[in-house]
């Protein structure tokens, strides 16, 4: 909703790059020797439980703007 305006009358467009949609690989880092807090637990958590749903969704993204 941040953009629709400038969607609509046309300030902000759609650039052709021929590389796109980008893939980015993302890794979880923990040093042994510190606690993760409970929201840090939480996080990792949804990760591990939703992460097949979370590929699913990155293999649908074609990384154009959609219309709201």
């Amino acid at each position: 909703h941040a953009v629709c305006q400038e969607l609509a009358t046309g300030t902000l467009v759609e650039l052709p790059v021929a590389e796109l949609p980008l893939y980015r690989s993302w890794c979880v880092v923990q040093a042994r020797d510190k606690r993760l807090s409970p929201v840090a637990h939480a996080f990792l958590a949804f990760i591990r439980t939703e992460r097949a749903q979370i590929s699913q969704l990155v293999e649908r993204f074609d990384g154009r703007p959609q219309a709201v």
